[in-house]
């Protein structure tokens, strides 16, 4: 019997001891209240693009006669196109 009340007894001793109160981050006065901060968001961006270059082919001018295209440019031309955008948050 002895030995239970003193079992009981260090575990209750025990438990009181881990119900200790933190104060740290409070202020007193009329700005009574908890100091915290938000974590930063950070957002990552990963884009895809490709490089499109044109090169006219020798006989470009006659496609409008031969080839019924109305469209083709003799002028080469290099751009950029963007195939594709994935956004994700970093905490």
């Amino acid at each position: 019997m002895k030995k239970l009340i003193m079992a009981a007894g260090v575990l209750m001793a025990t438990s009181a001891y881990a119900q200790t109160e933190v104060l740290t981050g409070v202020t007193r006065g009329k700005d009574y209240g908890v100091v915290y901060s938000l974590p930063k968001t950070q957002i990552e961006l990963e884009i895809k693009t490709s490089k499109v270059s044109y090169t006219p082919g020798e006989f470009c001018k006659y496609a409008d006669r031969y080839l019924r295209l109305n469209n083709v440019s003799p002028t080469p031309e290099t751009y950029w196109e963007l195939t594709g955008v994935k956004v994700k948050s970093v905490g």
